[in-house]
């Protein structure tokens, strides 16, 4: 067996789980389908077990190169780097496209709107956030945003206070996969939350005042 097919061999152990994962990681950029972050995890695995043959197969095209083929060593020790790059390059890129990705996943932009027609005081978003968010007066009419971090993706709870002191509150189970959210205070103290990233997947339709028992 001539040594080029182990020299290609390599070269798909080290490009395949790349172009994949790369693939998989901007398609989740675009999408932020829940699945692809499993897709990654597993694209990750198979790249360590890819790693592992295409040492193998590097191992094998030097030997074969050296005393089958009789490559001259320059050529050798230049296909034998151009591997090794590339299989190495999938850890720093793997690390990154995680980091990115957990980073990403755990914030997000919410717009708060103030519709109701009469100021708001006290406005709290909390839930599963890192820390919880006290906007100390929402004006009729204004618009405030906010980057937020979430610890787990479960639940964002909202309260606030009506200028006659009625309070407000509501919930929004929801797994906040989205880039950003809508919060609106309606009239009469309705509270809404819908997506404004424009992605396509499906959402609940809001957070809502809870009725009186």
């Amino acid at each position: 067996m001539h040594s080029r097919p182990y020299l290609i061999s390599t070269l798909l152990c080290g490009g395949l789980p790349l172009a994949v994962g790369s693939f998989i990681y901007f398609t989740w950029l675009a999408t932020r389908w829940d699945y692809w972050p499993m897709l990654g995890i597993i694209t990750i695995l198979a790249g360590l077990v890819l790693f592992v043959i295409g040492v193998y197969y590097l191992s094998r095209y030097i030997c074969h190169a050296k005393r089958q083929d009789h490559v001259p060593p320059a050529k050798i020790v230049a296909n034998s780097l151009g591997a090794v790059v590339l299989l190495l390059a999938n850890f720093p890129v793997a690390y990154h496209y995680m980091a990115s990705a957990m980073e990403i996943s755990m914030h997000f932009n919410v717009t708060l709107e103030n519709r109701s027609g009469e100021p708001v005081t006290d406005f709290r978003i909390g839930g599963s956030l890192q820390e919880e968010v006290l906007i100390p007066l929402v004006k009729t009419g204004e618009t405030i945003t906010r980057r937020l971090s979430v610890v787990h993706r479960q639940s964002i709870d909202c309260s606030a206070f009506m200028a006659d002191a009625k309070p407000i509150a509501g919930a929004y189970p929801d797994s906040w996969r989205h880039r950003g959210y809508l919060i609106t205070i309606e009239k009469g103290g309705t509270i809404t939350v819908v997506p404004n990233d424009g992605l396509k997947d499906s959402a609940p339709s809001g957070l809502k005042q809870p009725e009186a028992p």
